[in-house]
């Protein structure tokens, strides 16, 4: 996956959880937050560890959205 398929899919899963208000939030605080931990842990800022940490948690919120809720 990458960077824009990432930003797709996450705005998407929280489109249909929340809406796109919450949606459009989400993609700009996840995008801001790697940017802030790849700072923070002294990495270099690149397009491909900025899409790393993107299609992880992408793909961390596809998965925790198909999970079914336990009762």
């Amino acid at each position: 996956m990458k960077t824009k398929e990432a930003m797709e899919s996450l705005y998407n899963v929280i489109n249909e959880l929340s809406g796109p208000i919450e949606a459009k939030n989400m993609v700009s605080n996840a995008i801001f937050n790697i940017i802030t931990d790849l700072q923070d842990e002294g990495l270099v800022i690149t397009g491909d560890a900025i899409e790393a940490r993107l299609v992880e948690c992408a793909n961390d919120f596809i998965s925790a959205s198909q999970k079914p809720e336990v009762a």
